[in-house]
């Protein structure tokens, strides 16, 4: 499985004549050697035609010309555009069982009492943080766009079309959010997102007692196998930004799916780094879980992270619900610190600073969620590092993040969130999607990944050793911003909405009540003094090593660093996978700065001891394809691809390697593969087109056009240098590891 090097950089030399090939033109050395060993091999091919003309058995199946398939073509919205909800075949619309939530609650109360509480029950102008968000977007972008929002926040409203017309407080359907029968009426869902189910909203079969017949026919309407399938969250739980919804460019938007496909939850494996055994887990398993004392055996409060909402809602159950779901979920920690740019060195050990220039990483790291945190609409986050740098005689040398709840973003306080930016450069903090353009940095925390933020402190004289570092992170719903804004609308256009929302649903949202705060993570390191921490110290330079592994290439010795601090400090009696995470994380380092035999090395070590494992797969791939094996290269990303077969880059990592060598059916097949995960990845439609044209098949010119309805927006660079221009805060907000000048205390 390993692979060589060769003593120079070889060129690819796909498309080049024979003049270029034996260096006519160039330098003349042995040209007239390689030019006699061509004709040699023309002679050859030439001598074998005539020898088989004459042949009369039938080509082989694999000698035959492969006819193209035609291309793969994403799913365009129909009526209710720009959601990409339909209605079942044949089916006019139907209001009555679609509302319909008083009868299911004769014979539902439990489903029904926890759904009423639920975030899925306040989705639409029930709830008074999406009504400010709604109609920040359609007055951006017009009312016949309001589909976009509604066909997951107000099915009703679009399947009506009452959505495309100014929202009046009168309308009844505006408190209703997603009912009973917009999902248990779903019959099909796609993970195009923005709404893509199937609706059905035929008149539904009531069982009668005794007659079994009649309570199948119940069941059959209503429980769908899509049910039982992440499909029909993902649905909803997903979205993208295009000219449909009002945008001038395409723009991946909300997305669970993807980091959670691609994450250890959805298999035993990841082609992103090797986990130790874990469960798999679906959507339902974290989100629907069984409570204590109830008899519903998937609960229908569908817990997530909107503890602001059940806060200002008054209710208190469903609160605890969230607060118990995010518990022992990410991890915080302080495990290394250097003097000034010197070495990085353990926390709770004896070593001291020997200059007053201290630096600190804080590392957070994703343990136990499937998909990015924090989710949602991640530029609304707020989860901040909260600091406190104390000294043995209980001086406050430092503090960070103490006031942000009540002060808002500052210049020494780290949060974890998206910036997104609109067409002029500035960032947008208000959720005005109708101004999206792009993205300008993001914080977040993929599944098993860990990210850090570096402080800096110049330590005052006469300070009493150990030093005591207190780490916080701390989590609110939504940003300060966006909560005071919405407390503002409430107050004026936002309050008839209130007073009738109460009126149907007979819960009195106040969302001017302070945010909760919930505690995530929390721990306590010393400098200067030797203590056992609850981590294990290899684990602890291991997830500092995830951490500086997404900094600057030019500092990514220093990651190369923890990982070797990682491995020293391994204990005997560490598992095979365990040990094998953190030399398959060290290789793909070396790949990274082309240390090539290096990798090797790490390869080698970490396949012995986990085998099957995509990630090496898709590492010794890339590291080939560095050194232009790209033949070479191929069996890899095939075999990462089988092991990660829902992972769309492994599809595309294989589509690229096929047409680089010009074996375009291959390589369309493999685009297709990966289109059928992701059907508006702009690199896999960009393969699937190439790979069309240069085989001269039909469809060509429908997967030219596709590609360019969904390319990458060319123009985002210029719009994040202009944000960078104008703002210091862009200029900090765009560096993947940021560092924070921590303040004396006075």
């Amino acid at each position: 499985h390993s692979f060589s090097l060769p003593k120079t950089r070889r060129a690819h030399n796909q498309g080049r004549g024979i003049d270029s090939v034996i260096g006519i033109g160039k330098k003349p050395v042995h040209s007239k050697v390689m030019l006699a060993k061509v004709l040699r091999a023309h002679i050859v091919v030439l001598t074998i035609l005539v020898l088989t003309l004459g042949c009369q058995s039938k080509p082989q199946p694999s000698q035959q010309p492969a006819t193209p398939p035609k291309p793969l073509l994403p799913a365009e919205a129909g009526a209710f555009k720009p959601s990409m909800a339909q209605l079942a075949s044949r089916q006019a619309y139907n209001a009555k069982p679609h509302t319909e939530i008083e009868l299911c609650e004769s014979c539902h109360p439990d489903h029904t009492t926890q759904w009423r509480q639920s975030t899925h029950a306040l989705s639409s102008f029930n709830n008074p943080f999406y009504l400010v968000s709604f109609n920040s977007y359609v007055d951006e972008v017009g009312h016949d766009k309001g589909g976009f929002c509604g066909g997951c926040h107000d099915p009703t409203l679009v399947f009506n079309h009452k959505i495309k017309k100014t929202i009046v407080p009168e309308t009844v359907e505006n408190y209703l959010g997603i009912t009973c029968n917009s999902c248990h009426g779903i019959t099909t869902a796609t993970a195009d997102g923005v709404a893509s189910y199937t609706l059905d909203t035929s008149p539904i079969p009531i069982p009668i007692e005794g007659d079994p017949a009649s309570l199948a026919a119940h069941k059959k309407r209503l429980a769908s196998p899509i049910l039982k399938q992440d499909t029909l969250c993902i649905s909803c739980h997903k979205g993208f930004l295009s000219e449909a919804s009002g945008h001038k460019v395409f723009l991946p938007a909300l997305d669970e799916h993807g980091p959670w496909r691609r994450s250890g939850f959805s298999g035993p494996v990841s082609a992103s780094r090797i986990l130790p055994p874990h469960s798999v887990q679906s959507c339902r398993d974290c989100h629907m879980p069984q409570e204590e004392n109830s008899q519903v055996k998937h609960s229908h409060r569908f817990p997530g992270g909107h503890t602001t909402l059940a806060h200002a809602a008054g209710q208190t159950e469903q609160l605890q619900s969230v607060e118990g779901l995010l518990k022992n979920r990410v991890a915080i920690d302080v495990p290394a610190w250097r003097d000034g740019s010197g070495v990085w060195r353990a926390t709770d050990s004896e070593e001291k600073p020997q200059t007053s220039d201290l630096q600190i990483d804080v590392v957070i790291s994703n343990v136990a969620i499937g998909h990015h945190y924090p989710a949602g609409a991640r530029d609304l986050r707020n989860v901040w590092v909260e600091l406190t740098i104390v000294d043995a005689n209980d001086n406050t040398l430092a503090t960070s993040g103490h006031k942000h709840d009540l002060l808002g973003p500052q210049e020494d306080v780290h949060i974890l969130q998206v910036g997104l930016v609109d067409d002029d450069g500035n960032l947008v903090k208000t959720h005005g999607v109708g101004h999206f353009r792009t993205p300008l940095f993001d914080q977040t925390i993929a599944p098993a990944d860990s990210k850090a933020a570096r402080y800096e402190l110049a330590l005052p004289d006469n300070i009493g050793w150990p030093l005591r570092i207190e780490a916080k992170l701390l989590q609110q719903r939504y940003s300060k911003a966006f909560f005071d804004e919405v407390c503002r609308v409430s107050k004026s256009t936002g309050k008839p909405f209130r007073e009738k929302a109460k009126e149907h649903t007979g819960v009195d949202i106040d969302p001017c009540l302070p945010q909760p705060t919930t505690l995530m993570a929390q721990s306590s390191v010393f400098i200067g003094q030797t203590k056992t921490a609850q981590t294990p110290r290899w684990l602890r330079w291991y997830r500092h090593g995830l951490a500086l592994k997404h900094d600057l290439q030019e500092r990514l010795n220093l990651s190369v660093s923890s990982f070797s601090n990682a491995l020293k400090t391994l204990p005997s009696s560490i598992s095979d996978v365990e040990r094998a995470m953190v030399h398959g994380s060290l290789a793909e380092v070396f790949v990274k700065q082309s240390k090539l035999k290096e990798a090797s090395v790490n390869l080698d070590i970490a396949e012995r001891l986990a085998p099957n494992q995509p990630s090496l797969a898709r590492l010794r791939g890339e590291a080939l394809r560095k050194v232009w094996k790209i033949e070479e290269a191929i069996p890899h990303f095939q075999r990462a691809a089988e092991l990660a077969p829902n992972d769309e880059g492994r599809w595309r990592d294989l589509a690229a390697a096929y047409g680089s060598v010009g074996k375009h059916i291959k390589a369309l097949h493999a685009a297709q593969a990966g289109l059928k995960i992701e059907p508006r990845d702009a690199h896999l439609l960009r393969l699937q087109m190439l790979a069309l044209e240069n085989s001269n098949a039909d469809g060509e010119k429908d997967a030219r056009q596709t590609f360019l309805n969904y390319k990458l927006d060319e123009s985002a660079a210029g719009v994040k240098s202009k944000c960078s221009d104008q703002s210091a805060e862009c200029r900090k907000a765009r560096l993947p590891l940021r560092t924070y000048q921590l303040k004396k205390n006075n």
